[in-house]
């Protein structure tokens, strides 16, 4: 499902901004934001409604992007925290991005 979500989000872009969009869904799960306190799993997390609205069950798993996604699920799992990217992400507490046609920008409020 990651995979699924990293590909319609941002195909294309670079593996740095696969990671933020990962660490972005880690950073909900793991949330005690008022906006996401009943997603504590990567599936409710990415089937949220409105929110990522990349994700498709029948969007391609991508082999290049699920070798990231193992990486980075793996270093979740192990207690590490996201990844601060600039200029894209300046902060690791990051809950929400937006995109502007060529990169996202991720930040911790809407």
């Amino acid at each position: 499902m990651v995979a699924q979500t990293v590909w319609g989000e941002i195909r294309g872009g670079s593996k740095d901004e696969w990671r933020l969009v990962i660490w972005c869904i880690c950073n909900r799960v793991d949330s005690q934001h008022n906006d996401f306190k009943n997603q504590n799993t990567i599936e409710a997390v990415v089937t949220a409604y409105r929110q990522f609205h990349g994700y498709s069950p029948t969007n391609p798993i991508d082999e290049d992007i699920m070798e990231v996604v193992l990486e980075e699920l793996y270093k979740w799992s192990a207690g590490e925290e996201a990844p601060i990217i600039e200029p894209y992400a300046t902060i690791n507490e990051y809950l929400f991005f937006y995109g502007d046609g060529i990169h996202n920008w991720f930040r911790e409020e809407w």
